[in-house]
């Protein structure tokens, strides 16, 4: 995608697609716990992001923001009106890990860092206030829980962004080989994807699980978060057809994902030079066949990513 095309700035807010339950506390209400929901939708078309949020408290008001691009303008910027009949622009910014929204208005300035956790199911945060040049304190804290449908009614939309939000937060994926005698095998892989499909690592060719491949290239791929606590794990299940990448084209594009992917979260860059015959690492590609997400209700349901 074209980086002047809006949506190019907007493609991390995919991680926050979806229902979530709000748990939000403020100074002024002590240490009462207020409930509510937001949704998270694109406009059609995707260059607007638009969050809803409703809340169980007549002193804390119901809104409606619009993200994007203003015309004319390059920076992301958040409108957001509420039911007292507020209307703010906050500049906001989100990396995929990390959301920060700020409005340097004299006399009332406002800032946010709320960060995702648990694989991509909460995000937490703490809006703070300096009133009248005074110093920053503690506002509204609150934390999103995503809000995953118990049965098979969960549609493909809530399916896809529960999945892009499992892909996009780890790092690690779990490998399932075998080899010519069906004698299984697994393997933990560091993975960047080139899409929600096809996914790329770097391995010793005399490893297990790349001898396996070299005889049936048939795997199990499963993407999850190990640290969350027991009954509330999600997950992504694929079934893939896994080969070393040969092709120069194909070894010169895959590196490039591989580079991206590991200076993004801080390692060194990466090269065609890195990987082949004359190195001790190949280049290894897995593509999907089939995709399956696992719900927090325990439910492995289809979904269809490129």
């Amino acid at each position: 995608m074209d980086e002047a095309d809006p949506r190019t700035r907007l493609e991390p807010f995919q991680a926050l697609i979806g229902e979530w339950a709000i748990e939000m506390t403020h100074p002024m209400l002590g240490n009462t716990v207020v409930r509510g929901r937001t949704t998270f939708e694109w406009l059609e078309g995707g260059r607007f992001l638009i969050q809803r949020a409703v809340n169980e408290h007549p002193d804390l008001p119901d809104s409606l923001s619009v993200i994007g691009v203003t015309e004319g303008e390059n920076d992301l910027t958040m409108a957001y009106f509420d039911s007292r009949g507020v209307n703010r622009t906050y500049a906001i910014g989100f990396d995929g890990t990390e959301l920060t929204i700020t409005r340097d208005a004299p006399g009332f300035a406002q800032r946010l860092s709320a960060k995702l956790g648990d694989g991509g199911s909460t995000l937490s945060g703490v809006w703070q206030l300096d009133e009248d040049d005074r110093g920053y304190r503690d506002d509204l804290a609150f934390t999103y829980r995503r809000v995953v449908r118990t049965d098979r009614t969960m549609g493909a939309a809530e399916r896809e962004a529960l999945a892009k939000g499992i892909v996009d937060s780890n790092r690690y994926m779990t490998l399932g080989t075998a080899d010519a005698d069906a004698v299984p095998w697994a393997s933990p892989v560091w993975y960047a994807p080139a899409s929600y499909r096809e996914f790329f690592w770097v391995s010793k060719p005399g490893a297990r699980h790349s001898r396996n491949i070299a005889v049936r290239p048939e795997v199990g791929i499963v993407i999850f978060d190990s640290t969350v606590p027991a009954s509330t794990g999600t997950g992504v299940y694929m079934a893939a057809r896994a080969e070393e990448v040969i092709a120069a084209d194909e070894i010169e594009r895959g590196m490039s994902v591989f580079s991206q992917r590991a200076v993004a979260q801080g390692s060194r860059v990466w090269t065609p030079d890195d990987i082949g015959p004359s190195a001790r690492l190949r280049l290894y590609r897995a593509t999907a066949t089939e995709q399956f997400v696992l719900s927090a209700a325990d439910e492995r349901l289809p979904f269809t990513l490129e």
